[in-house]
């Protein structure tokens, strides 16, 4: 206690009741000694009490003590807190005496009541900083505020300032407020810092001043100061949290990563920082106190704002939570009507979300097994879930489901096509691309290896075809056998649904798309917001584990090996067994070929087809007697007229392809346009998050079209270009045909 420790009566060397003319002198020779005391100890005194630490008595520390002195207040305060003279010598106590003091709950019998009131307080600050020894520190205050009520004493301490000669001597109602303010200044150095901290503490304080016979109002006026500066901390707290996550959580569907994490991190502060805080007001204030009201509203609001935005996050559980925790903590408050309205908002959210997370934990048991999930979806347009459709986890990218089909428009049959973009995170869209790679590895090497070994046996040894192919399947076999030791995979965990497609169209009927889904609980979800059933169905998948060569994934390895092994040795055993003798023969039409090339870019509004290209036609040649030169020129011009007639006929699938890409981009841009006529009717009433939601979903399908539609116009242009490069070529060989016949001409 630096009242105690740094006394301006200690740093003179002198007893609390000494005179002005004793300090003015106390104070020269300290001043004196300051010079000195760097090299020899001098200025000690029977007043020093080394054991309290050192005396700082520099020059400039001198005149301070020397003016506190001169001042009555300053004066009254460094003599309440000092050893009077009295019949006991002071510089015979101890921190023995100290100790014993303390244990034993009374100081040497000789002491004065001042002194042995001064030397408890000393004990308790050196021996029980920590507040711990309940029953002795009250005593000591005890005998602090008998003083402060003793007639006797201030009548006392009245006579030592009137006797003292001071220039300035305090007057009796001065020293009377001094001696009531020492057991008010005595609470305050007690009570110290009001940190989270030391809040314990300052507890046990409050109860021994109770204990002491303080009084009430000056209990009640200390309880309310530290209480409100906690609440201000408090308060400030909660506002830095609530803003810094307002400012990082972005109310808008397709941000649920970045609000969860900004969540989670106000959740840690809230336990870390502001749950503490709250415990501590409350221990000080009392349950039912005005500030501990407030401080509970406070952390109401904080939850609350954190709870909306892990609705954003789509963590309607973990929101539902916080909102039961801030009710609890608003209870009887005028903010518990809106804690209400917003529970009840998110109930059924949360609901859901539960029974997802139930389902989730039989998942796994049903991803393993051979069994599969189909949605009918009959409605024009399609709402995809946002999460990973293997995993059911935080999707960050897309995957294109398509189905192609033939049907007649009138007289005209023409090809439709279905595209669709699932979501899937990086690490299911790595797995299954590890299945088809190494798998098409695994057939690719095994066919070789068969090859290669069925050409140096066709050389080495004559051999049936029927041998020889039944030779080759068999080298393939037993190359995948072989290599599918070796060629393994990584190993997936419970949660994925499978290496494979996990999300395939399997069926279009007249009325509806059939889905099917590897995970139950994205097929469950796929089918509510689509309005369908899910059907379990039986099929086979490829396995789980890390092996090529065992389930479906043996089933089609083996049988692709098989197949490719079958025709690669039916044409290895035709090539070698049967040379090739050619011949030429002059054809009597020769060809003409009139291209037309549509627009090489996609307007979203418009679809245009651009002006035909030049036609070049082949001259026909008027023919004399053939002769050698002859035959070998019309030979090279019947190689000519029979590749145009192919590049003709490779023509063909192009056109019809632009035709059907040309229908298909009208048709996603009516569907387009569909969808932003819906959105526009429905953003104006976005009052509940059921609307929300619903909204949201539209905005994905939206999106999704979009996708298919940019898709729909990659695919266009680049058939364009493929289609031109092809035309260029034909026109390159019309154009040497020509040459040809100019020269034989």
């Amino acid at each position: 206690m630096e009242e105690i420790t740094k006394n301006a009566f200690r740093i003179l060397g002198l007893s609390g009741i000494a005179t002005q003319r004793e300090i003015t002198e106390a104070a020269r020779k300290q001043r004196h000694y300051a010079a000195l005391r760097s090299v020899t100890d001098v200025g000690i005194t029977a007043w020093d009490l080394p054991w309290l630490g050192p005396i700082p008595r520099s020059k400039n520390d001198v005149s301070q003590a020397e003016f506190r002195l001169s001042e009555p207040e300053s004066r009254l305060n460094e003599r309440l807190f000092w050893f009077d003279g009295g019949e006991y010598d002071i510089g015979q106590i101890t921190r023995e005496n100290v100790m014993l003091t303390w244990r034993n709950l009374s100081p040497p019998e000789a002491l004065t009541l001042h002194n042995a009131a001064l030397l408890r307080l000393l004990a308790g600050f050196t021996l029980d900083a920590q507040f711990s020894d309940a029953e002795r520190w009250s005593h000591a205050i005890e005998k602090w505020n008998e003083l402060s009520l003793s007639s006797q004493y201030r009548a006392g301490f009245a006579l030592i300032e009137k006797q003292g000669g001071f220039d300035k001597p305090a007057r009796s109602d001065e020293v009377d407020g001094a001696i009531v303010a020492t057991v008010e200044k005595i609470a305050r150095r007690l009570l110290g810092s009001t940190s989270t901290e030391c809040v314990a503490r300052n507890v046990r304080v409050f109860a021994v001043l109770k204990q002491a016979s303080i009084q009430q109002n000056l209990l009640t006026k200390l309880q309310e100061e530290i209480t409100l500066t906690l609440l201000d901390d408090f308060t400030r707290m909660c506002t830095g949290i609530r803003g810094e996550l307002l400012r990082l959580v972005i109310h808008k569907p397709g941000h649920a990563r970045r609000n969860y994490t900004a969540c989670r991190a106000a959740i840690k502060r809230v336990n870390q920082e502001v749950k503490p805080q709250l415990e501590s007001i409350q221990r000080l204030a009392g349950g039912g106190s005005l500030a501990t009201r407030e401080a509970r509203e406070e952390a109401a609001e904080l939850l609350h704002v954190i709870a909306t935005g892990l609705t954003w996050s789509d963590e309607f559980i973990n929101a539902l939570n916080l909102l039961e925790t801030a009710r609890t903590l608003a209870s009887g408050t005028a903010k518990a009507v809106e804690l209400d309205n917003a529970y009840e908002a998110i109930k059924d959210s949360a609901r859901q979300q539960r029974e997802e997370q139930e389902e989730l934990q039989r998942a796994p048991a049903v991803m393993k097994s051979d069994q599969v999930f189909d949605v009918a979806v009959t409605t024009s347009q399609v709402v995809i879930p946002g999460m990973c459709a293997c995993c059911f986890g935080l999707a960050t990218e897309k995957q294109e489901v398509s189905w192609s089909w033939e049907e007649y428009s009138g007289a005209t049959r023409c090809r439709r096509t279905i595209s669709l973009h699932f979501p899937v995170c990086r690490a299911c869209k790595d797995h299954q691309d590890e299945y088809y790679r190494r798998t098409s590895w695994l057939v690719i090497l095994s066919v070789g290896a068969s090859l290669a070994l069925m050409l140096v046996l066709g050389y080495a040894s004559s051999i049936s075809t029927v041998a020889f192919v039944a030779l080759g399947v068999a080298a393939g076999m037993a190359a995948v056998a072989v290599l599918g030791r070796h060629m393994t995979l990584s190993p997936i965990d419970d949660r994925h649904a499978s290496r494979g497609a996990f999300v395939s169209i399997v069926e279009r009927r007249t009325q509806a798309v059939i889905f099917r889904f590897g995970h139950p609980v994205y097929a469950r979800m796929f089918a509510d917001l689509n309005g369908a059933k899910v059907a379990k169905q039986s099929c086979s998948k490829p396995t789980r584990g890390t092996s090529l060569v065992s389930g479906l994934s043996a089933r089609s390895t083996f049988g692709w090996t098989a197949v490719l092994c079958l025709v690669g040795s039916l044409i290895l055993h035709s090539a070698i067994g049967s040379p090739e003798t050619p011949g030429i023969s002059r054809g009597s039409v020769r060809p003409s070929y009139s291209p037309t090339t549509p627009s090489s870019t996609w307007e979203p509004s418009t679809v245009s087809q651009a002006a035909p290209q030049e036609t070049r036609s082949i001259v026909l040649p008027v023919r004399s007697e053939p002769d050698s030169n002859r035959l070998a020129h019309e030979a090279l011009l019947y190689s000519l007229s029979q590749r145009i007639d192919q590049a003709k006929r490779d023509l063909s699938p192009y056109e019809a392809r632009l035709e059907l890409l040309e229908k298909q981009a009208n048709e996603l841009e009516s569907e387009l346009d569909r969808y932003k006529k819906r959105l526009e009717s429905t953003k104006s009433s976005l009052d509940t998050q059921a609307k929300t939601n619903a909204y949201n979903r539209v905005v994905d399908a939206h999106n999704a079209v979009l996708g298919q539609l940019r898709t729909a116009v990659a695919a266009y242009n680049s058939c364009v270009e493929e289609y031109k490069r092809k035309m260029a070529a034909v026109n390159a060989l019309v154009d040497q045909y020509n040459s040809l016949l100019g020269d034989d001409q």
